[in-house]
């Protein structure tokens, strides 16, 4: 690994292994590890397997099978593991940081345990206030000690039972996790300083059902980072468009983190095949691992880490996901993995220099969405608008038309908005958020009055969490648009939709609107509003009464993406270095401090692309990697030459900041 440039090993410290029979403990294995990396001047970062048996509890059925974390018995010895792991390795020179639990998730059976815990949840939430359930819920409780007894809320099929109990369930295993993270970091605390984080996974998909959230998990930890492993958490974007699902990862982990300074990693990147175990067969060459290593760059993140550097021996993943090949010798990627720390080794002072600059959009990631629409929805597929992925396929819909259109893209979710973390200024896309918690609207309404730009599609803010409709914010939202809302109804097939003259495909459902201060921009095929403005001073709000961003996703088309590109306020477009011809296959990143830049492009097509970039007038151009064919305008723009698959980096230096 050392030779090959690599600076940073990840251990899995399983439990089993150091404790393989009760009160036996063995570290032997790890210890010898930590000595070797020190030897070879590296760094270790173990990640700790405190929710996962050992095999002589039987309990449990593998390594990383999770117990039940409710069980006080079983958990106090889970942080005796981690005590004993800490106290062993806080010391070792080698020793970087610690991941608390490999891609968490809590699917949580109904246990005696987990009921308490779920009881202790809604006391809680609800203030010790029965009567606030009982409102929400159907059946009538005397007290908190009567729920859960009847039926697991998340197991039944849908019907017609209260929303609450199913979303109350799913809440409950996002704070469970949450709760037994913050258990295993104060456990790490006790005895050690160094930085912890956790690599939450499949984020560019729906993972409420799994108790996952990206944001209440950065609270937990110094920094957070995620797996990112196309074959299996991009099955739902196009294969050219695989680095743009790396850079979404990214991006939501660099909107998300809760360190000062914007710290995040991928904490796992996809390095060898998946022929059998991944989503999507899949074996990346060495230009595609170089694209997706440079985006997870581009996009700010500290480091890279690799699963894996040699190739799983055995079981589901046998001879997959290795750097090296299968003769133990390194494979083209591995090489072109050394090619790229070389170039970073060398400009070890550059990089740590520089950050990517401010996302010129930003993108609403709704978790109460998440929720319902894993409720509610049917099915995986995209092509369904009502699948359980609607709200995800939103999010990755808008986020695709903004990497389509060249933007720096951010994510906030509910509770940043409520706090007004959003920039003043600043332009935030909506799609799909037909949910929302009580008070969203009424800051966005502020950040609108404040000089921000909202656009938003289809049902916006119909519903609160619960999936209740609340009539009463449809005032609220009239003002905001200036649309009033009279009713929605189901589209016909080859309905459409123009404005300035391009004709778009409306999709599934449209909202049947009368504008009443608000200037129409687009109209259906039969003259109603299909898309509203309202100027509010510096500020501005657009409603799509159609299915807009997730339709996108599903099927990319150039009048949509020219819309967008036509609401958008002017004061996006105003940036120094930016990429003027950007596509489904040509795209870049920018990591600057104000003088010095560092811009990269991607082609992932399969044939040669030509990247028009504009440049202030007086600018210095270093390449980092193979200087490409250029051709310099006078006009300010740089024509540049991108092969098939690569990439190519350049140093910018600009003459007046």
């Amino acid at each position: 690994m050392s030779e090959s440039g690599l600076r940073i090993i990840r251990l899995f410290l399983f439990w089993d292994y150091v404790e393989p029979f009760e009160a036996v403990w063995d570290f032997a294995r790890f210890d010898s590890c930590f000595e070797q990396a020190e030897r070879s001047g590296m760094q270790v970062v173990p990640t700790l397997t405190a929710v996962s048996p050992p095999g002589y509890m039987r309990i449990s059925t593998g390594p990383q099978d999770v117990g039940d974390l409710d069980d006080p018995v079983f958990w106090d010895k889970a942080m005796e593991y981690v005590r004993r792991t800490v106290r062993r390795y806080r010391n070792s020179p080698a020793l970087h940081s610690w991941i608390l639990w490999n891609e968490p998730s809590r699917y949580i059976r109904k246990t005696e345990h987990s009921i308490r815990a779920l009881r202790r949840y809604l006391r809680s939430y609800y203030q010790e206030d029965i009567e606030a359930v009982n409102r929400l819920y159907y059946n009538r409780f005397q007290s908190f000690d009567e729920i859960g007894e009847t039926r697991n809320a998340q197991a039944e099929p849908l019907s017609f039972r209260s929303y609450a109990e199913m979303s109350d369930w799913l809440r409950f295993c996002r704070h469970n996790l949450c709760e037994k993270l913050a258990d295993i970091g104060r456990e790490v605390r006790r005895w050690d300083d160094h930085p912890i984080h956790v690599n939450p996974h499949d984020v560019g998909r729906n993972i409420a059902a799994g108790g996952q959230s990206v944001w209440r998990e950065a609270r937990e930890v110094d920094f957070i980072g995620c797996s990112c492993h196309p074959a299996w958490h991009s099955v739902r974007f196009e294969r050219k468009r695989l680095h743009q699902s790396v850079s979404m990862f990214a991006d939501l982990m660099r909107s998300a983190t809760d360190h000062p300074d914007g710290l995040f990693w991928v904490t796992e990147l996809q390095g060898g095949n998946n022929l059998f175990s991944g989503s999507r067969p899949m074996s990346p060459d060495r230009d595609e691992l170089a694209r997706w290593i440079w985006m997870g760059l581009g996009c700010g993140a500290e480091k890279v880490l690799f699963w894996c550097f040699n190739m799983r021996n055995e079981g589901f993943e046998g001879a997959e996901w290795g750097l090296l090949g299968l003769d133990g010798t390194p494979s083209p990627r591995l090489c072109e993995v050394g090619e790229i720390c070389k170039i970073l080794d060398r400009e070890q002072d550059l990089f740590s220099r520089l950050r990517p600059p401010r996302p010129q959009v930003y993108i609403l990631h709704g978790e109460a969405n998440w929720i319902l629409s894993d409720m509610e929805g049917e099915g995986l597929e995209q092509e369904n608008p009502r699948n359980r992925m609607l709200a995800s396929d939103a999010v990755s819909g808008a986020y695709q038309m903004c990497q389509d259109l060249g933007l720096q893209t951010g994510f906030v979710n509910e509770e940043r908005v409520l706090e007004g973390k959003l920039p003043d200024g600043a332009v935030l896309l909506a799609p799909s958020v037909f949910a929302c918690p009580d008070g969203v609207c009424e800051a966005l309404e502020r950040f609108v009055a404040g000089g921000g730009t909202l656009i938003a599609d289809q049902m916006f803010a119909l519903k609160d969490e619960y999936g209740r409709i609340r009539y009463d914010r449809l005032e609220r939202l009239e003002r905001l648009f200036g649309v009033r809302q009279k009713d929605l109804g189901v589209l016909r097939d080859g309905q459409d939709w123009k404005l300035d003259g391009r004709t778009c495909r409306a999709w599934f459902m449209r909202m049947e609107g009368q504008s009443e201060c608000g200037e129409i921009l687009g109209r259906f095929s039969d003259g109603a509003p299909a898309v509203i403005r309202r100027i509010h001073g510096p500020g501005m709000a657009v409603r799509i009464q159609t299915v807009f961003f997730q339709r996108y996703f599903f099927k990319a088309e150039e009048p949509s993406l020219d819309c967008l590109r036509r609401l958008l306020p002017e004061k996006v477009w105003d940036v120094p270095c930016r990429l003027e011809n950007p596509s489904a296959v040509l795209s870049a990143k920018l990591l600057s401090d104000g003088l010095d830049q560092v811009l990269m492009l991607f082609n992932s097509a399969d044939a040669a692309q030509r990247a028009v970039v504009r440049l202030p007038e007086e600018t210095e151009i270093r390449w980092l990697s193979e200087k490409p064919r250029t051709e310099r305008g006078g006009d300010g723009r740089l024509g540049v030459m991108i092969p098939a698959g690569k990439t190519a980096a350049a140093h910018i230096r600009l003459k007046h900041t």
